[in-house]
């Protein structure tokens, strides 16, 4: 299997840029003093790992987006197309 145009598979490089962002922006929270939490719903620690599952795979699935998208750009060849290429010119 072979490419028509490689120089396309640099653009696997920018895959690293998405997982650098989602290092750069994850939420460190730190404790506030509040007057009074009466009224706030206590949020169950679930649902927070839940969110963050979920943003963990919409990641995933962007940065397969973006590989697929790379290596369609990149026009593979496979070895029997690739005779058929050479044959007729």
């Amino acid at each position: 299997m072979g490419f028509l145009a490689p120089g396309f598979l640099a653009g696997l490089l920018a895959l690293g840029l998405p997982v650098y962002l989602h290092l750069l922006k994850q939420h460190r929270t730190t404790p506030r003093p509040f007057s009074s939490l009466m009224f706030f719903e206590k949020r169950t620690q679930s649902s927070i790992k839940h969110r963050r599952l979920k943003y963990l795979l919409l990641m995933a699935l962007r940065l397969a987006l973006l590989a697929f998208l790379v290596l369609a750009f990149a026009n593979p060849l496979s070895a029997a197309r690739r005779r058929l290429t050479l044959a007729n010119g």
